[in-house]
């Protein structure tokens, strides 16, 4: 580098310095060409567990809490370094906003990395200013899964969920070991009822990579409304793969109706002088009719025998008891979350040749008992995708390629052997839709009662009841919640009550060269319960 053009750089940063503004700092490339990059000029953070209160994005009567900055990770940032920023409220005290933001982009160019690239920092900023809460909170945890080499895109397989009476307190993802991730939170209940809605924030860029791009959550910011905490949140895709967005459900406390008023607004009149009608001066001419039609029988001449206590029979009752309540409807509402055993992890599209077996923990509970779920897909299944057949949430999506179809046999098992009780499965197929050139299809066995929306026909053919789709639909419109359904989810659904063993052939007609997916779950918006049904 020339001398001259070296000490007019230096003199240049050495002014932008004193001036308090943004320092210009020199990286030299592999190729000897000077490249100029801005840093912003921080004071020195000491990095401890405490976090620093900054007034950024804050609600009336709130400041936001903000984790120390941590390095992303290279390509745009992996997943697990999320485990950095852990997003804790206080006792008493429930989520109501979080956002990643990044924190400096700074150019680093060498011959170690091939070139130039961007390394991130990044910081998470939240507030803790939702609703009221017990002091206490349930710890929960997503299920493992992949973590895809650190894309972001792969947080899509876990959901936040907490129960309809309590928000969140904290969450934090977990790096664990053998390439899997996991979302640990807190659930805290409410003080009062809660009146929730659903919220998402708008599809954005995913950074266009499958893996990295956690830097591309700063284009969402998950904020509920004052006086509102956070009950659930999730991320899903756009129908292309291409752009993410987070779906989330904010709650407030339910308002307490007005008194009502006093039942009369007056006093009652006052009484009459003479309260009941006079009496009348003789007895009635006659006396009422008899309740016989006939007159009874002339009494006999002689009187009867003298009546004494010996004649008397005393009968002694037993007292009656209460019947212990019977549960009359038996009903598992399958939940897909605990998939213990996944064939389909990090196998290439194929078709499968051999009987594929899933197994489900704790899928219910039902009069005390606990109940797992074995599904068996028979040979022949054919799949484009297998990567994607994963829990989702509370259900399983399967991927299936066109032109094919294929049989899974249900077996609902207490203790690990088949259950032989009265325990019947509510069951959902979602997503039962169509593409421009391919239908979905289902055969469904021992089915009891079901509910189809209104964009699905059902036939019985050979004793099964036969669901077909008549709904053209994309990735846009998938459920991520069975207790959420859009409203063309919930047109293209079915929910069945079937016996503790049953069967369903699904298949898709036409061709797609990504296949398409179905959706397995329990209870959902279409039936939550066939229990007490008159309809």
């Amino acid at each position: 580098m020339p001398m001259l053009a070296l000490t007019l750089l230096l003199a240049a940063t050495s002014t932008a310095s004193s001036m308090g503004i943004d320092n210009k700092i020199a990286d030299v490339s592999p190729y000897g060409a000077v490249i100029m990059r801005s840093e912003k000029t921080k004071s020195a953070k000491t990095e401890s567990l405490m976090h620093t209160n900054v007034s950024e994005d804050a609600s009336s009567g709130c400041s936001p809490t903000t984790t120390p900055d941590k390095k992303a990770g290279d390509w745009e940032g992996r997943n697990w370094k999320l485990n950095k920023h852990p997003v804790q409220c206080g006792s008493g005290e429930s989520l109501s906003q979080w956002r990643l933001k990044t924190t400096s982009r700074r150019r680093r160019c060498g011959w170690f990395s091939g070139g130039c690239h961007h390394a991130q920092r990044t910081e998470m900023q939240y507030q803790c200013c939702g609703v009221a809460t017990e002091n206490t909170c349930v710890s929960k945890s997503t299920s493992p899964n992949s973590d895809g080499n650190g894309g972001v895109v792969y947080m899509d397989r876990h959901k936040v969920r907490c129960q309809a009476d309590s928000l969140i307190r904290d969450w934090k993802l977990v790096d664990l070991s053998g390439g899997k991730i996991s979302i640990d939170y807190c659930c805290a209940k409410a003080k009062r009822s809660l009146t929730c809605r659903t919220t998402s924030t708008s599809f954005n860029s995913d950074g266009g990579r499958s893996w990295g791009g956690v830097i591309y959550l700063d284009r969402h910011n998950v904020q509920c409304r004052n006086n509102e905490g956070l009950q659930q949140w999730s991320m899903a895709r756009s129908s292309n793969h291409k752009k993410m967005k987070i779906d989330y459900v904010c709650c407030t406390e339910t308002p307490t109706p007005k008194p009502t008023p006093q039942p009369t607004p007056q006093p009652t009149a006052p009484p009459t002088d003479t309260p009941t009608v006079a009496p009348t001066e003789s007895p009635t001419e006659s006396p009422t009719e008899l309740p016989t039609q006939e007159p009874t029988e002339t009494p006999t001449e002689e009187p009867t025998e003298p009546f004494t206590p010996d004649d008397v029979t005393t009968t002694t009752m037993e007292p009656l008891t209460t019947p212990a309540p019977v549960d009359d409807c038996l009903e598992c509402r399958l939940d897909f979350s605990k998939l213990t055993h996944n064939p389909f992890d990090n196998v290439p599209p194929q078709t499968f040749n051999q009987d594929q077996h899933l197994i489900f923990n704790k899928v219910c509970e039902v009069s005390g008992e606990s109940y797992d779920l074995a599904i068996n897909i028979a040979s022949g299944y054919w799949s484009n995708r297998p990567e994607q057949n994963h829990a989702v949430g509370s259900m399983f999506r399967l991927n299936m390629k066109a032109g094919s179809n294929a049989t899974a046999t249900f077996k609902l098992l207490k203790n690990g052997q088949p259950a032989e009780d009265d325990v019947k499965i509510l069951f959902s197929l979602l997503d039962l839709d169509r593409g421009d050139n391919t239908l979905q299809w289902a055969d469904v066995s021992h089915v009891f009662q079901y509910r189809q929306g209104p964009n699905v026909t059902v036939t019985q053919i050979d004793g099964k009841h036969h669901f077909l789709s008549q709904r053209i639909g994309n990735g846009a419109d998938n459920p991520h919640d069975p207790m959420m359904l859009s409203p063309e989810a919930l047109n293209s659904g079915v929910a069945v009550q079937t016996s503790a063993q049953f069967a369903v052939t699904f298949g898709i007609s036409g061709s797609d060269p990504n296949g398409r997916m179905f959706y397995f779950a329990g209870a959902s918006t279409l039936k939550p319960s066939f229990c007490n049904d008159d309809d």
